[in-house]
């Protein structure tokens, strides 16, 4: 709850073979109605299970919740008319990583999620699975400012795992997702094949993106303005630069996001490049035309 801001707690808690549990809770304040079931660690150092019914936190309006983590695999089982999750993502600063992605077993059926103050996506439901090498299986799909976006996992007649993408609107969204805001328009899609044939799965995959203006963006300003293509800088600050395509093949092996001959053109520039992105800092090391 914010600092300083009234609240009542009532709790019951129990000790059951040397495990403490809080069979039941309800904590009231300011937009803040939740009850349900807190299971802890041995140790008392966390909380490792959450249950409840219909609950406001906020600006989150659940209407079920479980997560339980007490197992090899977190489960997590949400469905609600809205889910702020703005403060939990990326709390611990590090940044996304694909190598330390958790075991999980996610299902969701939400309205309206928060990813950050200016970034959520609607309609949100689908289901991952993941183990503590691989995610196994995903259906993911949701809408941003109106358009549709799915994401799958999922395997082929022989076996292989194959991972797509695809969002009718690029800008909105990458936008939506908090991970690029200087781009307008465009198709995405994104598709490739695993390899699981050895002990850390690798994917490899190319992105397209067709028709899209990239608007403020600070990295190619940068570029533009030590190449001294100051009437390509001027416009990408203004109206942007319009591409026609965009095609970056990519390997994405534990955190490391190897590009090979992408590129980008449009009727006024063209872009190539090869490098590589380094998660979760998100270091490039990029060369390219």
């Amino acid at each position: 709850k914010p600092e300083k801001e009234a609240a009542t707690l009532k709790l019951k808690a129990e000790k059951k073979d040397g495990v403490l549990s809080i069979p039941s809770f309800h904590l009231t304040g300011k937009d803040t109605d939740i009850s349900g079931t807190i299971g802890l660690t041995k140790d008392l150092s966390g909380i490792n299970m959450v249950k409840t019914d219909k609950a406001t936190l906020g600006k989150s309006n659940i209407s079920s919740l479980l997560y339980d983590a007490s197992g090899e695999v977190v489960k997590l089982d949400i469905s609600a008319k809205t889910l702020d999750a703005s403060g939990y993502i990326g709390q611990d600063g590090e940044g996304f990583s694909f190598k330390n992605f958790p075991a999980i077993q996610f299902k969701a059926d939400i309205g309206r999620v928060i990813i950050a103050p200016e970034a959520e996506v609607s309609n949100f439901k689908g289901q991952l699975t993941c183990d503590a090498i691989r995610c196994v299986s995903a259906d993911l799909r949701g809408k941003t400012e109106g358009k549709d976006f799915v994401m799958k996992i999922m395997k082929n007649p022989k076996g292989r795992r194959q991972f797509s993408l695809h969002a009718d609107d690029a800008g909105k969204f990458l936008r939506a997702v908090d991970v690029f805001g200087g781009m307008e328009g465009g198709v995405l899609s994104i598709s490739g094949n695993y390899d699981d044939s050895k002990a850390s799965p690798s994917l490899k995959a190319k992105v397209v993106i067709i028709d899209f203006v990239m608007k403020d963006a600070p990295i190619l300003g940068k570029i533009l303005s030590l190449a001294s293509l100051t009437g390509f800088f001027d416009t990408l600050q203004g109206k942007g630069i319009a591409f026609k395509k965009l095609l970056a093949p990519f390997t994405l092996s534990d955190d490391v996001i190897a590009l090979n001959d992408a590129k980008a053109y449009g009727p006024a520039i063209g872009i190539t490049a090869d490098g590589t992105v380094t998660m979760p800092q998100a270091a490039l090391a990029i060369n390219g035309t």
